[in-house]
């Protein structure tokens, strides 16, 4: 995300310093069926937010233009001296080019944007004891992949990758034939193994297909993202 910074310098910053030092993480207060995750809705951000910036003199606005690029949300930060910071970030959008996938990567769009100008990070799901889990838990040796039995006429199938916990693993494509070749699900659940996290998982996702959801993705979508994924330079098999 590009920033322009405009008026005398400062100001703002001594406002936004004082107004972080209030403010709490966001908390993962929505859940993605498809990546079996949780995350930071707008709202949370905003409510993490809010208040600390109002007090000091800070203001969020979000606004939209087009480029060349396509369409670019631009989120400004403005303090009542004048001073402003602002951000610019484009708006990518699913193949479905409906308004429902362009207010879904606009949502995206404004919560990543309005995290970002504020310093706002998303609260942990289990907290310490999460991170007490982890650090007892012993470091676990990598698997062999286990054989792979096929179908009939299914010679030409991309192969599976790696076991679980490989330290590289490699995409596991399903069969052509398979009802996980059709499902944005099981697509969802292989990109965050391999990412291990939600955006990562959204971030390969946009650069197999072009979108930015897989909520309402046709299950004839699927499919060529599954291809794109077998031919990935990094997940890929060679």
């Amino acid at each position: 995300m590009s920033a322009v910074t405009v008026g005398a310098p400062g100001t703002l910053a001594a406002a936004l310093a004082a107004a972080q030092g209030e403010m709490s993480s966001a908390k993962k207060d929505g859940t993605n069926p498809h990546f079996a995750s949780h995350y930071a809705t707008l709202a949370a951000v905003w409510d993490a937010c809010r208040e600390p910036l109002a007090k000091h003199g800070l203001a969020v606005v979000q606004t939209t233009e087009r480029d060349d690029g396509g369409l670019v949300l631009i989120t400004s930060l403005l303090h009542s001296s004048g001073e402003a910071v602002s951000g610019r970030m484009p708006v990518v959008a699913g193949k479905a080019g409906d308004m429902q996938s362009l207010g879904s990567a606009l949502t995206y769009a404004r919560r990543y944007g309005l995290a970002a100008i504020v310093g706002i990070a998303p609260d942990d799901d289990d907290g310490e004891a999460a991170v007490g889990r982890r650090d007892a838990a012993p470091p676990r040796k990598a698997t062999a992949a286990k054989p792979v039995s096929r179908e009939p006429g299914e010679d030409d199938a991309p192969p599976l990758g790696h076991g679980e916990h490989d330290l590289e693993p490699l995409a596991r494509i399903p069969a052509a034939k398979s009802p996980d070749y059709r499902s944005p699900a099981a697509l969802g659940k292989e990109l965050l193994r391999l990412t291990g996290d939600r955006d990562g998982a959204m971030a390969l996702l946009t650069e197999l297909c072009g979108a930015s959801s897989l909520s309402g993705m046709p299950p004839a979508e699927v499919g060529p993202a599954w291809a794109a994924l077998a031919k990935h330079a990094k997940w890929g098999r060679p």
